[in-house]
């Protein structure tokens, strides 16, 4: 019903997509529902697809909401990812 609404006030909007705010919420959902937290990093991959822009610091916050993944483990996980979505030089 939300979609629905937002499809239906965008109608005249050109170039707007309303769909992408609900992709990113299928990404951030699959973040929190991962159950294997090795797996993680996978998930934070696809976030990173879609949102490139999102911080370290959004990211770990974004896995301390899950509260079983270690702090530790949490810093570890998003600097690798951040690390291996960098260009090489």
């Amino acid at each position: 019903q939300i979609r629905a609404f937002f499809r239906k006030i965008a109608l005249h909007a050109e170039g707007v997509n309303v769909d992408w705010p609900f992709e990113v919420m299928g990404v951030l959902a699959e973040v929190l529902r991962c159950q294997d937290i090795e797996m993680l990093s996978l998930d934070l991959h696809g976030l990173l697809e879609k949102c490139p822009d999102v911080s370290e610091e959004q990211l770990v916050r974004l896995l301390a909401l899950r509260g079983d993944v270690p702090r530790a483990h949490v810093r570890d996980t998003v600097a690798h990812v951040r690390a291996s979505r960098q260009p090489s030089r």
